[in-house]
């Protein structure tokens, strides 16, 4: 069962986490806020799969603190909200106006790959982190990512988009 899953899934994150400590130390991010997506993806495009297991810690520019967690957490607010801005042409939102899918124009943006890539690095250390995003995707998204085929069952009644009493 799903409890079962989330057990199992932290326990292998909490090895992975355990490693890349003893090996790698910190995940460093100091990012402007205004243009926190452009900072985080200069610095998160190169790193390598095992420093991205390390510790993040978040520095804004020209801001006083230190990132006991409170910082890391904003970071990933602020850094959700850029994912789906309009102006990276990365994502656009599905029919319900709530979710977001792969946007098909995004090679307007001539990096878009490897702006997809680092959007996947950083919706994977948010899990891997036990952060929440505020990022909803399309069914048949999540199940393009797992490698699930995607199957359309439509209903009678959606077809119509109405009660028939």
């Amino acid at each position: 069962d799903f409890d079962n899953k989330r057990s199992y899934f932290k326990s292998q994150v909490k090895k992975l986490r355990e490693a890349a400590g003893r090996s790698l130390g910190a995940l460093k991010l100091n990012v402007r806020r205004s243009r926190v997506f452009e900072d985080s993806f200069e610095q998160l495009r190169l790193r390598r799969t095992e420093e991205m297991r390390g510790r993040l810690h978040v520095t804004f520019y020209g801001e006083e603190g230190i990132d006991a967690g409170g910082l890391s957490r904003e970071w990933y607010s602020l850094i959700a909200r850029e994912i789906f801005n309009a102006n990276y042409a990365l994502f656009i939102a599905s029919a319900d106006g709530v979710t977001f899918q792969p946007n098909p124009l995004s090679n307007v943006n001539r990096e878009h790959l490897e702006y997809f890539k680092v959007v996947g690095r950083i919706i994977g250390k948010a899990l891997t982190d036990g952060q929440l995003l505020d990022a909803h995707f399309t069914r048949s998204f999540y199940k393009h990512i797992l490698g699930v085929e995607v199957t359309y069952h439509v209903s009678f009644k959606q077809l119509f988009l109405f009660d028939v009493c």
